[in-house]
This record gives C-alpha cells, sequence and structure tokens, in this order.
C-alpha cells in the first residue's frame, strides 16, 4: 500500500507542475504579462504579437520554445529582468528554436537581464524598422547570427556574445 500511496502523490505533483505551466499558441492581439507564477511560459507553435500588443515578461520567467517555433514580432516585448532573477528564452525539448523576429514598429521592445539560449539555424533577433534596447542579454548554446538590424536603432550594452 505505502507504494502505491507514493506514486499516487508523484502523480499528483506531476500533474499539478505540467498545469501551472502558460501554454501560448497563435496570435497576441492584446497586452500581456507573462509572469513568474505561469511558470514555464511555453511558446507551442509560431507565435505573433500583434502590432497594437505589448507582451510584458516579468523577472524570474522562463519561456519556453518549442523546436522550430519562430515568433513575429510586429508590437513590442518588454523582457526586463534582474541580476537575481533572469527571463530566459530556452529550447522546450531538444530541436531549436528559431529566432524572434522584429517587424516595423515605432515602439521599443527591451530586453534586460535576459538569456536568449538555443535559437537555431535562422538567427536569434532580428529586426527591421524598429527599436530594441539589450542590456546584460546573455547568448548561449547557438551558432546563429545573434542579432541582425536593417534601418533599426539598436543599443547593446553589457552583453556577453559567444564565438560562433
Amino acid at each position: 500500500m505505502k507504494g502505491c500511496r507514493t506514486c499516487t502523490l508523484t502523480l499528483a505533483a506531476l500533474l499539478a507542475w505540467r498545469t501551472a505551466a502558460l501554454e501560448i499558441r497563435g496570435v497576441i492581439d492584446s497586452n500581456a504579462i507573462w509572469r513568474p507564477a505561469d511558470n514555464p511560459v511555453v511558446l507551442a507553435e509560431n507565435i505573433t504579437i500583434s502590432s497594437n500588443a505589448i507582451v510584458t515578461i516579468e523577472p524570474g520567467v522562463e519561456v519556453r520554445l518549442v523546436g522550430r517555433v519562430f515568433v513575429t514580432v510586429e508590437g513590442r516585448i518588454v523582457a526586463e529582468g534582474t541580476q537575481a532573477r533572469p527571463i530566459r528564452f530556452v529550447p522546450h525539448d531538444s530541436l531549436p528554436w528559431r529566432r524572434l523576429d522584429f517587424k516595423p514598429n515605432p515602439g521599443e521592445s527591451r530586453f534586460v537581464w535576459c538569456e536568449i539560449n538555443g535559437a537555431g539555424n535562422t538567427g536569434n533577433l532580428r529586426a527591421t524598422g524598429t527599436s530594441l534596447f539589450l542590456d546584460h542579454v546573455t547568448f548561449t548554446n547557438t551558432t546563429s547570427q545573434l542579432v541582425s538590424a536593417d534601418d533599426t536603432s539598436v543599443t547593446i550594452r553589457n552583453c556577453v556574445f559567444p564565438t560562433i
């Protein structure tokens, strides 16, 4: 009996952990806040953040991207972690994710105390006709282009770029 009770408690704990995740799919067309209580935030398919939407990511959030997921940002991302509680963008499975692709927008997307981990063969951050602010961003586990900017204002401070 003791063995069955232990199995039941373990299964209950696993189910509680699984349901704690916030799974994101499709189009984000209004402002959203991702909080540590939502961990992990799983981007389960290609995502588009609409031009009128701002996704705010709080310190300590882990954003997991399923293999080959591509995030199109027509609006803005404001991901401002802290040294003690960075924000992490990491693979959800064994496959690399693609990239964060910023489209023309007059607003600024911000990444502070973030780790960008495991982006695949299409790059990490690509921006066209917008503004990016990167401070204390660390790029890890990638052999792809780190930042690509066309007709874009980019501020890069205190970032760690690996040799690729």
